[in-house]
């Protein structure tokens, strides 16, 4: 008995230790958002709502990634290469502009995307009434000076940073992509073939 309850409470210890280590990975940068006074805590909300509309209809502008606790942040692979190098301060600050005007970018063309009916929803949530794209410059700019307020602050935000791939892990397992792969550089062969006919033709032979 004794040692039946041993083994239960290493087992409720081992969960412990798992449950803070996550929440360590996923915490915010500053603790409870809630915890933060002025505009912050409502531009979090606003944010929250807004990638929770895009989530649901699935329109999402996949062509840079979202930034895990920034959320008025995007970053590309070309930028997620300098997280690791060095950079002077006028480099940093360049560098995290590029990564607002992505996610300003980016959240252009989804809100214009969302189905009006989904906006109007949304509109009820801006801070201090806004329209919804004047909301997300501003409150981009409020969670900004928190978040962002010490060197510190930019060193954990480059920690973040990063584009996952494209791969599917189950279609790696299966060895489906260097099927797909044939089929791709056949189709490509085939494309490069007639594009060297066409250009081998006289001139007098192609059509206008």
């Amino acid at each position: 008995m004794h040692r039946s309850s041993s083994q239960i409470s290493i087992t409720c210890a081992a969960l412990l230790a798992l449950f803070l280590t996550g929440c360590a990975v996923t915490a915010p940068p500053h603790g409870p958002r809630e915890s933060i006074g002025g505009g912050y805590a409502p531009c979090h909300r606003f944010f929250h709502a807004l990638r929770r509309a895009v989530i649901e209809e699935q329109l999402g502008d996949a062509q840079d990634a979202p930034v895990t606790g920034y959320p008025y942040l995007r970053v590309s692979r070309f930028l997620a290469s300098f997280r690791h190098r060095p950079m002077d301060g006028a480099m940093l600050k360049m560098w995290v502009e590029r990564l607002l005007a992505l996610g300003a970018q980016a959240w252009r063309v989804e809100l214009t995307n969302l189905p009006p009916q989904r906006r109007a929803a949304l509109a009820g949530l801006s801070p201090g009434g806004l329209p919804l794209k004047q909301a997300v410059g501003r409150c981009a700019g409020e969670m900004r000076a928190v978040d962002l307020a010490t060197p510190q602050d930019v060193e954990r935000l480059r920690r973040r940073v990063s584009v996952p791939d494209d791969y599917h892990t189950a279609w790696r397992v299966l060895g489906l992509y260097p099927v797909t792969g044939l089929m791709v550089s056949f189709g490509a062969a085939r494309l490069h073939h007639e594009i060297h006919r066409t250009f081998s033709r006289p001139l007098a032979r192609l059509q206008v």
